[in-house]
């Protein structure tokens, strides 16, 4: 999580009552910055806000400024085609994309002279910049959406209503200096709930049509695989996985599959045991069947406690899959879910979340918001989501290979590139959102610094590999020493806490039969849906 400590004042200018400050305090959370009632202009602040009736020349010279002119408007909101700019005030990612929105208080307004319009809806502008490059001043006609009476927000600022919040968030994280955080790419991934290895198919998935449709189309699908579904491993299966584990892959998927099973974990020491012969069963099944499995965990019914997060950080996780709804839905007591959905994955507990929702047609505006703030774009899904063909997966893989730095692959893959970084003469500063990074080393870069304020709890002692002499052979050190580079190419960061627990000195919970029972009797239903839904077809049909 972001130090407690702001580094950065913006200032707020006129009657500021027509916004509901939560939203303010929410991104001062997560990008380190405070708000403050300026007595004046002349304030020396490092942004200035301005309210509708603010004056209008208020901000310092070269102070950036926003100024919200939008009012409250008690109209329901309506969905509009919202038309970015080409211009390179517009981000890049939206930059001559229109995107479906639902708008709050859209009413008429006009560009001032010497405006750039960054993004318009219905013929108006939203959001405007002026062509004065030495003061950046952005102006936004839209109102901050009204809030509920306990939101985060995520609920605000997701996929088809971001739009009212955009330019906020813009300004906010170029005051503070986010937006000179780069990312080594955009990764993505497909992942499907809960198929295995028994069979070359589960319910509507064909594994061998799946491969050759990726192929195609140039995207990577994973499938969130059960740990108790390890006795069994067919051979046809392992093989095409095996043999294609550049387009398909495996990550963890709970332990036994129970609902809501990582949030319901009576203790602390149950948690670690369970989770601990998770992993013990999926290093089993990697053997039996021959293929990489992803030390990255799939939340069964996306529900996961601090408990869990916990355990998975101490017995060796890269990091956990879940959307930031359900994140906050099984966290809600816990003050940092109010700012979720803002940094590039959040880090609990020690362990790093990455994003994922829903894989749908619906879901451009949520891959161009995860391409704005950095965050990877795993879209998730089940096997009755494909009951109709794979046509929803080519559309979104064409859409999302139209990102210029977008790069697919498995959730290894996704958790290890997990990073931001910033160069500074010859130190390569780095954020880390895994608990393992492959960083890639710029030429000229002697040291490598990681960034104080990226993790709460990510450990004590890094251990750096990959490159040549001493770090070559296993270098650890202290977190917040320089790591020299050595003139590597790469290198791979892996982040340990003292706590730690090797997953095999746990004791074994012992077979949940139940679980097992339970596992086999919803397998077994997955698998005649595809039947049942043939049988239907063909009734219709002779109808």
């Amino acid at each position: 999580m972001i130090d407690s400590a702001p580094k950065f004042t913006i200032g707020l200018l006129g009657s500021e009552a027509i916004a509901d400050l939560r939203l303010l305090d929410w991104l001062g959370a997560a990008y380190g910055a405070a708000f403050k009632r300026m007595a004046n202009a002349g304030e020396p602040v490092d942004g200035v806000i301005c309210f509708g009736d603010a004056p209008q020349n208020p901000a310092p010279v070269k102070t950036p400024c926003l100024r919200l002119v939008g009012l409250p408007s008690e109209a329901p909101c309506c969905v509009q085609s919202v038309i970015f700019g080409q211009d390179d005030a517009t981000p890049k990612m939206f930059r001559g994309r229109t995107v479906k929105q639902r708008v709050f208080g859209l009413g008429a307004a006009a560009p001032g002279a010497g405006q750039i319009v960054i993004a318009q809806a219905d013929g108006r502008p939203v959001w405007t910049r002026s062509v004065d490059q030495s003061n950046r001043a952005d102006t936004a006609y839209l109102p901050l959406p009204p809030l509920t009476s306990n939101p985060s927000f995520f609920e605000y600022f997701y996929g088809d209503s971001f739009i009212n919040l955009l330019p906020l968030v813009d300004f906010v994280r170029k005051v503070t200096g986010q937006n000179e955080w780069s990312a080594p790419s955009l990764p993505a991934c497909f992942m499907f709930d809960d198929p295995n290895l028994h069979w070359g198919d589960y319910g509507f998935i064909r594994y061998g049509e799946l491969v050759r449709h990726a192929r195609q189309w140039r995207y990577h699908a994973s499938f969130a695989t059960i740990p108790i579904d390890g006795w069994f491993t067919n051979r046809g299966a392992a093989e095409l996985l095996t043999a294609n584990g550049d387009v398909l892959s495996l990550l963890v998927h709970g332990n036994d599959h129970l609902r809501n099973e990582l949030a319901a974990y009576p203790s602390k020491e149950r948690a670690l045991a369970s989770l601990a012969q998770a992993l013990r069963r999926i290093d089993r099944m990697q053997t039996g069947a021959g293929c990489k499995i992803s030390r990255v965990m799939a939340a069964p019914f996306g529900a996961c406690t601090e408990e869990s997060m916990d355990a998975m950080a101490r017995l060796g996780f890269d990091a956990a899959c879940i959307s930031s709804g359900s994140l906050r839905l099984h966290n809600e007591e816990s003050p940092w879910t109010a700012s979720l959905g803002l940094r590039k994955s959040e880090w609990v507990c020690g362990l790093p979340i990455v994003p994922r929702f829903k894989m749908g047609k619906e879901a451009m505006g949520s891959i161009l918001l995860s391409a704005y703030l950095d965050r990877p774009v795993v879209l998730m899904g089940h096997h009755e989501d494909v009951a109709d063909g794979l046509d929803t997966l080519k559309f979104l893989a064409e859409f999302i290979n139209g990102i210029q730095c977008a790069k697919w692959g498995d959730m290894a893959f996704v958790a290890h590139s997990n990073y931001l970084y910033r160069r500074e003469g010859q130190m390569l500063r780095v954020q880390p959102y895994s608990r393992r990074v492959d960083v890639a080393i710029p030429n000229g870069v002697a040291q490598i610094s990681i960034d104080s304020n990226a993790a709460d709890g990510i450990g004590e002692n890094v251990a750096v590999s990959g490159g040549a002499g001493q770090n070559g052979a296993g270098c650890r050190q202290a977190i917040h020493s320089p790591i020299e580079t050595g003139g590597a190419e790469r290198l791979t960061l892996s982040f340990e806490r003292a706590d730690a627990v090797d997953p095999y000195s746990v004791p074994s919970p012992g077979l949940n039969l139940w679980a097992f029972a339970r596992r086999q009797l919803t397998e077994g239903r997955d698998r005649m849906r595809p039947i049942a839904n043939r049988l239907r077809k063909a009734k219709l049909a002779l109808q």
